[in-house]
């Protein structure tokens, strides 16, 4: 389990005795929170292990926008002997949980909704206690949603590139164009990245992202008409996006022996996530398509307002973070 960035946040602001009185305040309410099962039966929850003020604080200190994990707070125990199956409970105060479980035997990744169970964990007999090979059909599940939580609702940025996309021409043709350059582009990279073929710094990527947000934006703003280059700098921003998801993907890790299935179906849950922005978008300003005034109403204010956003945030991921 990793601090929230907002937690590290709130921790980081805090002198180091107050730190170290919070830590000693919610250890024993997450001893007690967090349910161990094995085999259906709740076992004593060892207490947990929290990052040190030190690690807090360099935590705190790291962009938000580089979704690198801080450093964990660690459970560690043994489960009874000849345990067969475990489930995992965490209190619903901690809201959604991505739950990732490694072992010498492989790596199950879950999400979780709030205060829900895991599903069951197998545990090999005689080899320790491992997690075997994950189904295909349960990594499949998993990974697109995955995927479709990265963009809907936690990729606000991403979000916002899809909605300059549709705003300047809402009908098909210009924006299968433009979706299908930028699928194709963030598709790649996000592999050549997972795999660590391509490695660029966060801050730079996240930075970008940003910038590709606004330029998108100013282009709605500049003209009525979709130019001939237009799909290709969206393709050029989708290998920026690549990376951005990419950063996601390497911190949940992939299912060792199904790497190419967790791959694919990550990016399965990013278009279905695309997919339902577009659907949100034609939902809310489809009435207004076509309408003589939608630029002026509808494509100017909201553009000038992304690319305000925009603006800000590469600002902040660029030199205040």
């Amino acid at each position: 389990m990793h601090l929230s960035v907002e937690a590290r946040r709130e921790f980081a602001a805090l002198p180091d005795s107050n730190i170290e009185r919070r830590v000693a305040m919610m250890s024993p309410y997450m001893q007690q929170a967090i349910g161990i099962y094995a085999d259906n039966r709740r076992i004593a929850t060892p207490s947990p292990e929290f990052p040190t003020v030190a690690q807090i604080r360099f935590d705190a200190a790291q962009t938000p926008y580089s979704q690198s994990p801080s450093a964990p707070i660690v459970i560690r125990g043994r489960l009874p002997v000849r345990t067969r199956a475990a489930n995992l409970l965490f209190p619903q105060e901690l809201g959604s949980v991505l739950l990732k479980i490694e072992t010498p035997h492989g790596t199950s990744v879950q999400a979780l909704v709030p205060g829900e169970i895991s599903q069951t964990i197998p545990l090999r007999l005689g080899e320790g206690a491992g997690i075997g090979p994950s189904n295909w059909m349960v990594t499949l599940r998993q990974y697109v949603s995955l995927g479709f939580q990265h963009i809907m609702p936690e990729g606000l940025d991403h979000i916002l590139f899809v909605v300059s996309l549709f705003l300047l021409i809402p009908r098909f043709w210009p924006l299968a164009e433009q979706v299908t350059a930028f699928t194709v582009a963030h598709s790649v990279t996000l592999a050549l990245a997972v795999f660590g073929i391509v490695t660029l710094s966060p801050r730079f990527v996240e930075s970008m992202i940003a910038v590709s947000i606004m330029v998108m934006a100013l282009d709605n703003i500049r003209t009525p008409k979709m130019a001939w280059w237009r799909p290709l700098v969206v393709f050029g921003f989708g290998f920026l996006h690549g990376l951005g998801f990419a950063s996601v993907l390497k911190a949940l890790g992939l299912p060792r022996g199904q790497e190419a299935l967790a791959l694919a179906s990550f990016n399965v849950g990013i278009e279905f996530g695309q997919l339902t922005v577009l659907g949100i978008a034609f939902l809310l300003l489809g009435w207004a398509i076509g309408k003589p005034w939608y630029r002026q109403r509808i494509v100017i204010p909201l553009s000038i307002l992304i690319a305000v956003v925009a603006s800000v945030w590469a600002v902040q991921r660029a030199f205040l973070t």
